[in-house]
């Protein structure tokens, strides 16, 4: 099951979406778990200026035959994708 939403303006804009999986195994006991979000921000700063973020979330459970886990994931990708970014020649970034 997935769920997103998009919306936002001329300057701002943003995404968020949640996922959820849910498995049951073949042996009684076993399953497989796994909830995952993300939400990203783009914001025009200015016409030359704009400025991403990228946030995300991981969390799974696994019980398996010889594998037990529980397993719990943030990432924020700064700064690479969290950035102010410039286009000179345009004024487009």
């Amino acid at each position: 099951m997935n769920l997103g939403i998009r919306d936002g303006s001329n300057k701002l804009k943003y995404n968020a979406s949640i996922g959820y999986n849910a498995n049951k195994g073949v042996i009684i006991t076993s399953f497989y778990y796994k909830l995952t979000g993300r939400f990203n921000v783009d914001y025009q700063v200015s016409d030359k200026a704009k400025w991403m973020s990228r946030i995300s979330f991981g969390y799974s459970k696994t019980n398996g035959v010889s594998t037990v886990s529980d397993k719990t994931t943030w990432s924020q990708t700064y700064p690479g994708d969290s950035c102010l970014s410039f286009n000179k020649k345009t004024g487009q970034s």
